[in-house]
């Protein structure tokens, strides 16, 4: 299928929806010089609904998000979109599960920090893709947000491209010469030297990351074979860290990996109001749930501060769906009903800084985003 027409396609009504012009399907085809079968045929591939209805949804989500951006009232959002503002919120609610009133702007006031960690389920559910949107939106409505990554692999600090020269040069001290030499920045070192503010990157005055040297993923293990960095990292170093920077941030998000695979997860949810877990119908078992949600309350998060969400791609199916009932019939009070599709939108969001408040800015960011975030802030 053709991606570049599906690409061409979604600018060009981007581009007609920022001068405030309502483009039609016929409109959108006459200028890809494509029929408008095979252009809905595109888009059902891709977006799993046609041509006409991914305009029309179009709409509904810039009303959501300058709900959630901005806080404007619903009349005025509705008439912006072409909706009077009892047919806007029937349509919203009937694509979107959530009515618009429930969407709300959620800028914290001085000293209300709260700490969210996103994770702990079991690899390919878009864990950092949701934390750093989650955080870029947060920090466009005004909230001074630090991301902090405690992945396994890295990605967000990988994704915001980290320059050396940008990184702060600490912990010459540790006594294990081959850690000394490897560990300079990041996360480790301020669980060990317990001064974090000197290992943040500012990316913005509201956008701030506490990346992850990549030592403390994929060898995180080691720390704890190592006796001279153990010594340096005691149990509750993660929470001292969270308490010396509430009073900085109006919202912490915490990119973090499986559970039960270190001490960090541990310290993390000790830490942390509320974890959300990203879910994929491919990659889980009910029992993979169920293990996730028992550990967590094992070490005193209670299940009423956990919020599930499953992820879809474009290209979902029957037996995804299916997957998804069996889930929601078994933990329905822990799952969203929202949904985080990974579209294109989602993907380049993720690609860089600059792209992903490229993609807040121009209001491109899903919606099912901004009705998640207000559900568990």
């Amino acid at each position: 299928m053709d991606y570049r027409a599906f690409e061409k396609a979604c600018d060009y009504i981007d581009s007609q929806r920022k001068k405030g012009v309502d483009v039609s399907a016929a409109e959108v085809s006459n200028f890809m010089y494509y029929s408008l079968g095979h252009l809905n045929a595109i888009f059902k591939y891709f977006c799993n609904e046609s041509l006409g209805k991914f305009i029309k949804n179009r709409k509904l989500d810039d009303g959501g998000v300058e709900l959630f951006v901005k806080g404007t009232p619903i009349n005025i959002v509705a008439n912006r979109v072409g909706y009077d503002p009892g047919s806007f919120t029937k349509a919203f609610k009937a694509e979107h599960n959530m009515l618009p009133q429930k969407i709300k702007n959620v800028k914290r006031g001085k000293n209300m920090s709260k700490v969210i960690a996103i994770g702990f389920s079991f690899g390919g559910a878009g864990t950092s893709t949701l934390a750093l949107i989650t955080g870029a939106l947060l920090a466009d409505q005004g909230n001074k947000v630090l991301i902090i990554d405690a992945s396994l692999v890295s990605s967000i600090s990988y994704v915001l491209a980290c320059k050396p020269e940008e990184r702060t040069i600490l912990m010459d001290n540790l006594d294990s010469e081959e850690v000394s030499d490897t560990v300079k920045f990041g996360l480790l070192g301020a669980l060990i030297d317990q001064e974090p503010e000197k290992h943040i990157i500012s990316f913005s005055p509201n956008f701030h990351l506490l990346p992850n040297d990549g030592y403390l993923g994929f060898n995180l293990p080691r720390i704890y074979y190592d006796k001279s960095l153990r010594m340096r990292i005691e149990h509750d170093s993660f929470k001292q860290i969270i308490e010396k920077l509430k009073s900085d941030y109006n919202y912490i998000i915490i990119d973090t990996h499986y559970l039960g695979l270190s001490e960090i997860s541990d310290m993390v949810i000790k830490s942390s109001d509320r974890i959300v877990i990203p879910l994929h119908a491919r990659a889980y078992l009910l029992s993979k749930v169920e293990r996730a949600l028992e550990l967590i309350e094992e070490k005193g998060l209670k299940r009423s501060n956990v919020i599930g969400v499953f992820r879809r791609d474009f290209d979902i199916d029957e037996s995804d769906l299916e997957v998804e009932n069996k889930v929601r019939s078994q933990f329905g009070e822990f799952l969203s009903k929202s949904f985080l599709p990974y579209n294109e939108s989602a993907r380049k969001a993720v690609c860089g800084y600059d792209e992903l408040m490229e993609e807040v800015k121009n209001r491109r960011i899903p919606v099912e985003y901004c009705c998640l975030i207000s559900e568990f802030c």
